[in-house]
């Protein structure tokens, strides 16, 4: 089956979205609103179990910081940040 990315904002039909792919890539750039993030982090510490950290985070508008800091799950140390996760939506054609 072939596929083909949907445009930012295409509405798309129940059908479409049962047939869907999602593909998830990492940017430098930040494609998220002032008040989200989509991000991954990375745990830097070679003796713990955890790498790469997921994050959707919400903050109330106006309040996000610059780049947040998030402390690893495991461990506690400080993740380092890989990247801005962006989503796209892949339908057939």
């Amino acid at each position: 089956m072939n596929y083909r990315q949907a445009a930012d904002g295409e509405p798309l039909t129940a059908g479409q979205l049962a047939n869907a792919a999602f593909r998830t890539s990492l940017s430098s750039d930040d494609p998220s609103p002032r008040h989200d993030i989509h991000g991954e982090w990375y745990c830097e510490n070679e003796h713990c179990p955890v790498r790469e950290v997921r994050v959707n985070a919400k903050w109330p508008e106006g309040d996000r910081p610059k780049m947040p800091r998030f402390a690893c799950p495991s461990c506690g140390l400080n993740l380092k940040f890989h990247g801005h996760v962006k989503t796209t939506t892949l339908t057939p054609e």
